[in-house]
């Protein structure tokens, strides 16, 4: 639920207008050349934020283990999300990107939201 329909999504995502004025990357330069900071912050903010939301929710808010559990699945989901988002460029945030030109990913959002939704 939280990778491989965002993942499939974001191999549909049209290329950078500016993908042919780069140059190349050097050879001897890994895939993830630049990227350990972006990705320790992500994955240092979603472990924090999740153990957040099951703290509060089990422990502060006295719901049952289920509906804190659950709560903090959707956290986890939903900072995915969010990574989708930023991971679709190396060089721009999602806000210079844009939300719109991606159709699978806006599917997606829209069948998590529904998700989300109680029956």
């Amino acid at each position: 639920m939280t990778d491989g329909a965002p993942a499939i999504a974001l191999s549909q995502d049209p290329p950078s207008e500016d993908v042919m004025k780069r140059p190349p990357r050097k050879p001897e330069e890994g895939l993830l050349h630049g990227r350990l900071a972006s990705i320790l912050a992500t994955f240092v903010t979603q472990f924090i934020g999740t153990g957040v939301v099951f703290y509060v929710a089990y422990y502060v808010w006295h719901e049952p283990l289920e509906e804190a559990r659950t709560l903090a699945f959707m956290q986890a989901t939903m900072q995915e999300l969010v990574v989708l988002w930023n991971c679709r460029s190396e060089s721009k945030n999602a806000f210079r990107v844009g939300f719109t030109n991606n159709k699978y990913l806006l599917l997606y959002y829209l069948a998590l939201q529904r998700f989300k939704q109680p029956q």
